[in-house]
């Protein structure tokens, strides 16, 4: 693995970890909200996917390794900031038109780059439990559910006691399978290391509706969705097949939010499939 360093459109440095076989294709990893590139542990350090694809993994701004500036919301709610930030990183490390994995706000994201650029630089969309509108519209269609909402105040306090608790309760709904211990306390160590001022910026821009982006996609998409999960309900993924041309959903029944961390066997073989079939 090769940490880099790609700056955004407004100067920030956005951290990238680039592994694997770099004349493979691109499958560039985005993780969700308050999470790390370290999310995706299980697939980068997976022999096979290394053997065979180009591994791009980006700390979001505000997240991990990457910039996290403090002093202006702003910097967290256009559409275009964070379509630029996908494409600077797109155009840096892969070197053919990629794949894009996003899971959870990592969709949305996505879904922002969608609607700036179009489809026509990837080669296909996973997105992974992700609510396809956000905020309460996202709620009231039953996409969203309590394991975000629940957790939200907390996690976006100046109150380190009240930050921990709401951190702690939100690690543990992204699961419905135990992880080790030494697992869920990495998973909360880079959560933590997400400051509440960013992850509440984030979810103060204007309400987020993909559906139309989803109608305009001419890739293929596989939709992968934990049946267990409770922040990003199952309609979910059901409403984006329902919303894109060429879309197949893969249903991980006894998994929560997270079923790459979960089932990351069953995960990474049917992304290697997917990413295959293009």
């Amino acid at each position: 693995m090769v940490a880099r360093y790609v700056r955004s459109h407004d100067g920030l440095r956005l951290h990238v970890d680039v592994s694997g076989n770099a004349e493979g294709r691109p499958i560039v990893f985005v993780h969700g909200w308050s999470q790390s590139y370290l999310s995706w542990v299980e697939q980068l350090r997976d022999p096979a996917l290394s053997d065979e694809f180009h591994l791009i993994a980006v700390d979001l701004r505000g997240h991990g390794a990457s910039d996290a500036p403090v002093d202006d919301p702003e910097r967290y709610r256009a559409s275009e900031i964070w379509a630029q930030d996908l494409d600077a990183v797109i155009r840096a490390c892969a070197t053919r038109p990629p794949v894009l994995v996003g899971w959870s706000y990592g969709g949305f994201v996505i879904g922002d780059y969608l609607r700036l650029n179009g489809d026509g630089a990837i080669a296909g969309v996973n997105f992974v439990d992700w609510a396809v509108i956000m905020g309460s519209a996202g709620r009231d269609a039953g996409l969203i559910g309590d394991g975000f909402f629940d957790y939200y105040d907390g996690a976006t306090s100046d109150d380190l006691k009240a930050n921990i608790v709401a951190m702690r309760g939100f690690v543990r709904a992204c699961t419905a399978r135990d992880l080790s211990p030494e697992r869920v306390e990495e998973i909360l160590a880079f959560n933590m290391k997400v400051p509440p001022f960013v992850r509440w910026a984030m979810t103060t821009r204007q309400d987020s509706d993909n559906t139309p982006e989803l109608r305009a996609l001419t890739v293929p998409v596989l939709s992968t969705q934990g049946g267990r999960d409770d922040v990003a309900l199952p309609a979910a993924a059901e409403y984006v097949r329902q919303n894109v041309a060429d879309c197949r959903v893969s249903l991980y029944e006894e998994c929560g939010h997270s079923p790459f961390l979960e089932a990351p066997e069953r995960f990474n073989r049917e992304l290697a499939d997917f990413v295959r079939s293009l």
